[in-house]
This record gives C-alpha cells, sequence and structure tokens, in this order.
C-alpha cells in the first residue's frame, strides 16, 4: 500500500510539471506571437514618423525615426531610403549615400543610386589640353 501511495504521488508531481510545461509553452507562443505583430507595427509608426519630420524639416527626430525602424527591421529598404533622404537633404551626401546603397543592395534596385543622387560625368583634361 505505501507504495501504490508513492506511485500516486509520483503521478501527480508528473501532471502539474506537466501543466506548468503546458502552460509556459502558450505563454512563450503568446509572446512571440504578439512581439511579431508589434514588430511589424512599430516599424510602421517608425517609418510614418520619420517621413513626417522629414517633411517638417526636423532632421533629427527624422534621422531617430528612420533609424529606429532599421533597428526593427533591418532587412527592409524603405527606412534605408528614408535616412539617406535626410541625410541627402542636410547635405551630408557620405551618409546619404551610404544608406541609399544599403537599400540597393537589400532590394535589388539597382537604380536607387542614381535615382536619388544622380549619375555625374567628369571629363579629366590633361594640362596640355
Amino acid at each position: 500500500q505505501l507504495m501504490e501511495t508513492l506511485n500516486m504521488g509520483k503521478r501527480k508531481l508528473l501532471k502539474r510539471i506537466s501543466i506548468v510545461l503546458v502552460a509556459f509553452l502558450c505563454m512563450e507562443i503568446g509572446i512571440f506571437a504578439y512581439q511579431s505583430n508589434f514588430g511589424a507595427i512599430g516599424y510602421t509608426r517608425s517609418l510614418n514618423l520619420g517621413n513626417k519630420y522629414l517633411l517638417s524639416e526636423d532632421y533629427e527626430s527624422a534621422i531617430s525615426a528612420f533609424s529606429k525602424a532599421i533597428d526593427i527591421d533591418s532587412m527592409n529598404a524603405e527606412a534605408y531610403v528614408g535616412r539617406g533622404d535626410v541625410y541627402k537633404a542636410q547635405g551630408d551626401y557620405v551618409s546619404a549615400w551610404s544608406d541609399y546603397e544599403t537599400a540597393q543592395e537589400i532590394s535589388g534596385d539597382e537604380s536607387i543610386l542614381r535615382k536619388k543622387i544622380g549619375q555625374t560625368e567628369i571629363t579629366v583634361i590633361s594640362e596640355d589640353g
């Protein structure tokens, strides 16, 4: 009878552990789903704020918003283009070029640099003509 009581105790303990593990797993799945959805919402919100700040010429806030969008989703070219537009508006063409180049690599759109910076031809003439 002692063995039977011990076996029942083990079964109850295993049942409680199982319940706790299932509850923990459900909680983790819920957190993951929430964060995935929140990331998409946060990215869009940051991107929209960046565009709003750019239009109002609040460049510091625009860079911050676009950078936050990049932190949320570094593989989305749109935020790099937006931040590049801010740098270009500030006259920081080196930073703008870098962001446009990154956007071009991510998106596969080989025309971003040409559209945003333009195409320049340089003619070199020797001293003797």
